[in-house]
């Protein structure tokens, strides 16, 4: 969500291709001809603790780090790419304080309460409240 936010996803390489997704895993199709059996999967040369993007999947699209995610989508086979992300520690600890932000303030209301009184206000959202730390990784151009 914050990659896609700030247009810069520290792409490394891009794979492009037919994929299969099985047991929570990403595998690169290497498609045989017809009538020559199943197709034979390689798994996807990814370093342990590399973040990965996914388009083109119907359940899997998005970015996912598969030492974090428990698995990707359902199994399936799709024609898109996958591409190998490097985001800087320093990005990776950004995200940490977002998700702590969004999960004190899951619909995006401030709750304040003093002995019966209480109110809600709308407070900022995440993108707002962490825009000046999020400007220095923001692209301008994709």
């Amino acid at each position: 969500m914050v990659m896609s936010h700030i247009r810069n996803y520290f792409e490394q390489y891009r794979y492009t291709g037919r994929f299969s997704v099985r047991d929570g895993r990403v595998f690169i199709r290497q498609d045989a001809r017809p009538g020559s059996g199943p197709a034979a999967l390689s798994p996807l040369p990814e370093p342990c603790g590399t973040w990965i993007r996914v388009t083109g999947s119907r359940f899997s699209d998005g970015v996912h780090c598969p030492d974090l995610d428990a698995a990707f989508g359902a199994d399936e086979d799709f024609e898109g790419e996958v591409w190998i992300l490097s985001p800087p520690p320093d990005l990776c600890t950004l995200c940490d304080d977002i998700d702590a932000y969004t999960a004190r303030h899951p619909d995006g209301l401030l709750s304040e309460r003093f002995g019966e009184y209480s109110r809600r206000n709308a407070c900022t959202c995440w993108q707002q409240q962490f825009a000046p730390r999020l400007n220095e990784w923001r692209r301008m151009f994709v």
